[in-house]
């Protein structure tokens, strides 16, 4: 794999996608409801999140967990679907590079890059953080 390939068809990201899209099934009947993939409803998985956890410690404490994980997913699969964004992670074996979304474009995640992105792992987590008026539909405001 040579370029954008490595990008956003490496094994570590490919595998990734695909666990998380076959366990989703099980997610939404846990979660309940109808899960659609579209903008509103990133206001009920905010709400799904914020149900289950009540600080920034205790999602990150439960970030490998299937319900987390397959939250990162559903988030990132949101601007997929609705805003032609792409998944990447940088084509390395290291455990500390998570899936992020990108616009599309040829190559690889660079400093000089200015296409909109947002990484699930990170953006999930701050709702903790941030001011009570920051969404996750915001997530990419500006850019989208």
């Amino acid at each position: 794999m040579t370029g954008n390939e490595s990008w956003t068809a490496n094994a570590t990201l490919v595998n990734w996608l695909a666990t998380q899209k076959d366990a989703f099934v099980a997610w939404e009947a846990e979660v309940g409801g109808v899960w659609d993939f579209t903008m509103d409803s990133l206001d009920r998985l905010e709400e799904a999140i914020r149900d289950r956890f009540a600080s920034y410690e205790e999602i990150q404490d439960a970030e490998d967990s299937p319900f987390v994980q397959v939250a990162y997913w559903y988030f990132g699969e949101v601007f997929v679907r609705n805003h032609a964004m792409v998944w990447q992670r940088r084509p390395t074996n290291d455990p500390g590079d998570r899936p992020f979304i990108i616009g599309p474009g040829d190559d690889g995640l660079d400093e000089d890059d200015d296409r909109p992105a947002t990484a699930p792992d990170t953006e999930i987590p701050a709702l903790f953080l941030r001011d009570p008026d920051n969404h996750l539909r915001d997530a990419l405001e500006g850019w989208l």
